[in-house]
């Protein structure tokens, strides 16, 4: 009986064996149809011809991944080669490859033992000649910002003045530990890197030495940074600020007078009115919208600028007075002319504020920050407007903020206030009913008390 038994039992293990085995086999026969992935990859924006660009990439695969093609515009150039496992990642590759000089395509193909491919990931990379302004920086390995690097060589030639700029980014590394980004930030100032003045010159290079040798000296590192956060950064085309203190310079003053104690109406106010780049708003700079709404990138940029410049225009007020009827004036306009009612005043700054500082423009329903409109407070009785008046409204860290250079021009402005209901207050004392516009006059949101 116990014979049996034992015969059963060994039966049972070899049939066990065989289904197991058996299994084993049909999974390793079974096609595979399931593509690799590449789960990161680094491709560098940009690199130096005669320079080899290296390229990375994390791939997975259930059953490992046979290669990673690299394609140049198209082509096959070579494969990545495979380095050390990682247990917390997935396969890593590594490759270094050179590349020929201009703008190139660049992708990246794993590719499993099976032939399956996985989705190419893309990038573009530019290729700078060796004697590019680019080239210079890379042989001096300095880190800078390479879209503003490369403006500053807007004639497609490397010179002395460009090889002066790389020069004291090497003399003044401190400015750059203490003040980050300030190499970068210079070199988008429109006189640094605008066609329309002139390439990086003689001039220049002495003006920038003079902030780069200040930005230094630990005792100005709080009013340089204070400088680098006017406005909201990641918007601005560029910090106004700092071209406030390249136009001193351009006329050799003493920097530091305007930086201890630092003043930042003291610096914009001296710059604009006093500067011979500037001519109190008389030279080419104040001409364009353009590049005027660039400038005004913060709401205190703005206030100053409208106070100097925009006259209340009392004509077109008693015209409207006349008529029963409100009169709206286009941006440019008010900015041509210099002048306009309060309506016109509002849609300008709120003109700049958006277009030229990044705000957006909202109701206040889903941006608490950095966000702005023009505020109608005005009385209704029996649906007819018995008097109001318009204003440029924002909100900042969750309060309300209002700029009336139209009947507060001494303290243009406003706040903070809790609610848009007490900006209202301010407005127009007597308002029943509230509107907010945008920058085409469109009404978005109307509120009454």
């Amino acid at each position: 009986m116990k014979t049996r038994i034992k015969i059963k039992n060994v039966v049972s293990f070899i049939l066990i064996a065989l289904i197991a085995v058996t299994s084993i086999v049909s999974l390793s026969c079974a096609k595979d149809e399931t593509p690799p992935t590449i789960q990161n990859f680094s491709i560098p924006q940009y690199s130096v011809e005669g320079e080899k660009a290296i390229i990375e990439a994390e791939t997975s695969d259930d059953r490992g991944t046979e290669k990673v093609d690299v394609y140049l515009n198209g082509e096959v150039i070579g494969t990545l080669i495979k380095g050390e496992n990682d247990q917390r990642r997935g396969e890593i590759w590594i490759g270094d490859f050179a590349l020929p000089a201009g703008d190139n395509s660049v992708s990246i193909v794993a590719v499993d033992k099976a032939g399956n491919e996985s989705e190419p990931k893309d990038s573009k990379i530019t290729v700078y000649s060796k004697n590019s302004l680019y080239g210079y920086a890379w042989n001096k390995s300095i880190d800078l910002y390479l879209a503003q690097l490369t403006a500053v060589e807007t004639d497609g030639t490397l010179d002395q003045y460009d090889k002066k700029f790389i020069d004291l980014v090497i003399k003044y590394p401190k400015a750059g530990e203490l003040v980050p980004g300030i190499y970068g930030e210079l070199l988008k100032l429109p006189d640094l890197s605008m066609e329309k003045y002139s390439n990086i010159d003689e001039k220049d290079i002495k003006a920038i030495e003079k902030i780069l040798a200040l930005a230094t000296d630990t005792k100005y590192t709080t009013a340089f940074l204070s400088m680098d956060s006017e406005g909201i950064k990641d918007k601005r085309k560029y910090n106004s600020a700092e071209e406030a203190l390249l136009w001193e310079a351009f006329d050799g003053k003493n920097l530091s007078d305007f930086l201890e104690p630092y003043s930042f109406e003291k610096l914009i106010t001296d710059a604009w009115k006093h500067t011979t780049a500037s001519g109190n708003y008389k030279s080419e700079r104040w001409k364009d919208f353009d590049e005027v709404t660039a400038r005004l990138n913060s709401l205190e940029l703005v206030d100053t600028y409208m106070v100097d410049n925009i006259q209340y225009d009392y004509d077109l007020a008693q015209k409207s007075l006349v008529n029963n009827r409100p009169y709206n004036q286009q941006p440019w306009d008010v900015f041509e002319s210099g002048k306009g009612i309060c309506v016109g005043q509002a849609v300008l700054e709120l003109h700049f504020l958006v277009n030229g500082g990044g705000y957006l423009y909202d109701n206040f329903d889903i941006n608490k920050d950095n966000a702005a409109c023009v505020l109608w407070a005005n009385q209704e009785i029996k649906g007819q407007a018995i008097g109001g008046h318009e204003v440029l409204l924002i909100i900042k860290n969750g309060e309300f903020y209002t700029v009336d250079t139209s009947l507060h021009r001494d303290d243009p402005i406003r706040g903070p206030f809790k609610s848009v209901e007490v900006a209202a207050d301010d407005t127009w004392p007597s308002w029943n009913i509230y509107r907010f516009r945008n920058t085409i006059y469109g009404l978005t949101y109307f509120h009454r008390k």
